[in-house]
């Protein structure tokens, strides 16, 4: 869904093959779900960028929450395949207007790395020539320099050979996420990172002092700088040897990294316009891309105060204080802070990014019980989706302990599961209109329902039956469903 457009995903109608709906079946989850309901979208290949892109982006200016981006990794596999969902196969019908930047790896060394790596053991190792390898670096791509920027540049256009409509791939400029951040301008800080990343159990265990920890790795840094005489290539060589020799973690340096890079900021008066100078240019551009619409509203920017009201807002009651305070009320919550206030008011579309355990669910439950006393359609109803069935039944097990709040679990309002939701008011009603007799979605719910109502002697009984018969079954594919 885009805006009031629905966009099928049948076979036919996007640029996906064959193999790409096979492979979307096994690994397209509920934790990369989220690319259906975003703004934007960046595909990345690993922990690392998925961890650490949201601070890039917000020390650039570039908030991803505020302006709706998910971030989907993808974890190495299938990159492109993700991308492929938004790109249609009909190029005279309407484009999916959802920005999706793919982040890739250039994955080619500078010659002195595999040395630096212990890869061989210098420029005439049969190693260079094995087949077997499966890493390059930049003199397998000719001879010369002419040759290699050449050869480099046929490796870009192949990483980038997908990309179309909205959909567009950002590149390394030299190999890794690391490396490319330690050339570009964050050397010292990509070090002291890796240090913590490799002492994150002695600091965890409080064995050693992260001051402590950094100040040796300040050391250590400057002293390996002074050895490479200038050589940027070896410098950061030796820096992504600490990750290659798995010493320290990618994912737990970019944990680390998003704790110093704000601190260096601050400490080096270095603003917005000044950090992007020292990011990978790939890094930038994918930020940039899709986050180039306006923010969503916030609480604080929305039409409330004045300008023209969406559709939304014009559907929904307007929230004040005294709701508020009726509802810490009756829900028997201490009074809300602010931000939780806002969120509460708030009459369009807003993300709420918050640690497990904060308070979503008691939040969203408190609006809805809100909505639910004020609520003036009666054709007209609220739709609460969640990912999993121990959400849905958490809101409505809340919702029920108040009278008001009995209300939404009935016609014109739904709560049930992203899945409950296809199922009831898109499948269904599909296969009943195509002339499928009694239908059912054969899901876990479906299965635990009948493994509870037959007894065990019964159920092995059908086990046993359905075992040594044969059975008819009629399988239906939604080709040009819907």
């Amino acid at each position: 869904m885009e805006g009031h457009r629905a966009f099928a995903l049948a076979r036919g109608e996007t640029q996906l093959e064959a193999g790409d709906y096979r492979f979307l079946e096994r690994f397209l989850d509920v934790t990369k779900a989220n690319l259906f309901f975003a703004h934007g979208v960046l595909i990345v290949e690993g922990d690392a960028e998925a961890i650490l892109l949201p601070t890039l982006a917000k020390l650039i200016g570039n908030d991803l929450t505020e302006h709706g981006v998910s971030i989907v990794n993808v974890g190495g596999t299938g990159l492109r395949r993700f991308g492929r969902i938004f790109q249609r196969m009909d190029q005279g019908t309407p484009k999916i207007g959802v920005p999706v930047a793919c982040v890739a790896d250039m994955d080619v060394m500078p010659d002195c790395a595999p040395q630096i790596l212990g890869l061989v053991e210098g420029d005439d190792d049969e190693k260079w020539k094995s087949s077997k390898r499966r890493w390059k670096a930049v003199r397998d791509f000719g001879d010369d320099a002419k040759q290699r920027e050449k050869g480099l540049d046929d490796q870009l256009k192949r990483l980038k050979v997908n990309d179309g409509q909205l959909v567009r791939t950002f590149v390394a400029e030299y190999w890794t996420l690391e490396y490319d951040l330690a050339r570009c301008g964050l050397a010292e800080q990509v070090y002291l990172a890796a240090l913590l990343a490799k002492n994150d159990d002695p600091l965890n265990e409080d064995k050693k002092k992260r001051e402590d920890v950094i100040a040796e790795a300040r050391i250590e840094f400057a002293t390996l700088k002074s050895a490479s005489g200038g050589n940027d290539e070896a410098l950061c060589s030796q820096i992504f040897r600490l990750f290659h020799s798995n010493s320290a973690s990618k994912a737990v340096a970019a944990q680390y990294l998003c704790e110093l890079l704000p601190e260096f900021c601050e400490q080096d008066d270095i603003d917005a316009a000044g950090f992007r100078k020292l990011l990978p240019a790939y890094l930038v551009g994918a930020i940039d891309y899709v986050t180039a619409q306006p923010p969503q509203q916030t609480p604080e920017s929305g039409s409330s105060d004045g300008g023209p009201m969406s559709d939304a807002e014009a559907l929904i009651p307007e929230i004040t204080d005294d709701d508020i305070d009726w509802v810490c009320s009756l829900m028997g919550l201490d009074a809300f802070d602010e931000p939780r206030r806002a969120y509460l008011k708030c009459r369009t579309t807003v993300d709420v990014s918050a640690c497990p355990g904060s308070g979503k669910t008691t939040l969203i439950v408190a609006k809805l019980a809100i909505l639910a006393k004020k609520w003036p359609h009666r054709t007209k109803g609220i739709c609460v989706l969640s990912h999993t069935n121990v959400a849905r039944e958490q809101i409505e097990h809340r919702l029920g302990r108040t009278v008001v709040g009995q209300r939404l679990l009935s016609y014109p309002h739904f709560i049930d599961t992203i899945h409950g939701f296809v199922n009831r008011f898109l499948s269904l009603p599909w296969l009943y209109s195509n002339g499928y007799p009694s239908p059912t979605i054969d899901d876990d719910v479906t299965t635990a329902y009948r493994r509870g109502v037959l007894g065990n002697k019964d159920y092995w009984s059908v086990q046993s039956f359905l075992t040594k018969s044969t059975m008819t079954l009629t399988i239906c594919e939604f080709a040009n469903a819907i």
